[in-house]
């Protein structure tokens, strides 16, 4: 029997199942202990037991380091072609894994026969023989951030699935594409690709645009006004100061009214919302103009609109009055050749009008569609003329210049 800090782990084979190990668990379960814990497991498996029933009948508390530990161990065994049960779980425990949605993730069983009839399914194969130093299985990730960590996964799971539910049921499938994953296996699996490609809860928030982020403050009772800097840093102290159970409590509540109210119009919320809108395969104006709409509101977004006096241009779209968009394809612009010099030409004309009629900085070019890494000296030449005439070019989507 091994003592954990709090967690009391002890590990038996079952039966004549030489690939099936029982561990029983006992205790309030903490970050030391769920280390150590990995070890006895890392142990049992490198003997070739790949297949654990995990008794929980003495599990007191579980929080978001042995959790998430226990959703790394299943992927881990799951590539190993073994399998994790869980079995004997008190109503408390679980309950934190249907608020967090992984009643589904974990098999639980109420008893020990059940629990090895599945364990022991499908089970063909002869066990993998003891070996000294057994070939590393998919690694896991480092089990629980210690305290001060940048990024505690379960926390961040929790606070992606309120807002996937409760704000925008898009925002997974978009951080999916915008990060080039798959997205399979489900919300949840999703969810887990995304959190594991980022390394800092900034970096993932920064890949949120204004309106998630003022709407995922109005889920939490934060305050929802401020840059995107205020605001991720805001939900950052909160995320920080909260359990993952304090967390799931905005998955029981209503959907969240502020994902309904129009975001505070500014420059910089503006520029954010278009890095972070994905360009829609077809009728990308009228996509655009229904999005910022949605953000800022219906009455403030026009189409086509004049600028200027004497000398006259037109925007494509006009939003409250006080910034002209332009839009334009880095396919054309994006050459070496007098056509694409021309057509630089022109839109540096019409944004040197839109930029006297807004104010500076308030004329955007916006370029729709995808900027290939070879482009980078035209469109940092683009970016330059637009500032120069008080302007800036934003590529729709993916950052601005």
């Amino acid at each position: 029997m091994t003592e954990v800090a709090g967690l009391t782990a002890s590990v038996q084979p079952v039966g004549a199942s030489a690939d099936v190990a029982r561990i029983v668990l006992a205790g309030r379960s903490d970050p030391l202990g769920v280390q150590r814990l990995q070890q006895v497991v890392d142990a049992e498996v490198g003997q070739g037991r790949i297949r654990l029933l995990v008794d929980c009948r003495q599990l007191e508390y579980v929080n978001s380091t042995a959790i998430g530990y226990l959703i790394n161990l299943a992927d881990r065994l799951n590539a190993a072609e073994g399998k994790l049960a869980l079995v004997h779980v008190s109503p408390a425990v679980r309950k934190v894994f249907e608020v967090l949605g992984l009643k589904d993730y974990f098999p639980t069983f109420s008893n020990d026969g059940e629990a090895l009839g599945h364990l022991t399914k499908g089970a063909t194969r002869a066990p993998a023989p003891p070996s000294p130093k057994p070939p590393a299985p998919a690694p896991a990730p480092p089990p629980a951030p210690a305290p001060g960590s940048p990024l505690d996964p379960l926390r961040w799971l929790v606070f992606l699935r309120a807002v996937a539910e409760k704000v925008d049921a898009a925002v997974i499938p978009g951080l999916c594409r915008r990060l080039n994953l798959s997205g399979d296996g489900g919300t949840l699996q999703a969810a887990r690709q995304v959190l594991g490609r980022v390394h800092s809860p900034e970096e993932f928030l920064r890949l949120l645009d204004s309106r998630a982020l003022a709407a995922a403050c109005g889920l939490y009772g934060l305050p929802a006004e401020g840059s995107p800097t205020t605001l991720v840093e805001r939900i950052v102290a909160h995320v920080r100061k909260s359990s993952s159970a304090q967390l799931s409590k905005a998955l029981e509540a209503p959907a969240s009214e502020a994902a309904d109210l129009p975001l505070e119009l500014s420059r910089e919320n503006l520029i954010n919302l278009l890095q972070h809108t994905a360009p829609p395969r077809r009728g990308v104006p009228k996509a655009v103009a229904r999005r910022l709409a949605q953000a800022f509101g219906r009455d403030k977004v026009r189409t086509r609109r004049p600028a200027g006096k004497w000398a006259w241009a037109e925007v494509d779209l006009e939003v409250d009055g006080r910034f002209g968009i332009l839009f334009a394809d880095p396919k054309v612009l994006l050459k070496r050749g007098s056509k694409a010099a021309r057509g630089i030409q022109a839109l540096a004309g019409r944004l040197a009008v839109a930029a006297r009629h807004y104010g500076k900085g308030n004329a955007l070019a916006l370029l729709v569609g995808k900027v290939a890494a070879t482009q980078g000296p035209l469109l940092e030449e683009l970016c330059g003329v637009s500032d120069a005439v008080g302007a800036e070019a934003v590529v729709l989507g993916s950052g601005n210049c």
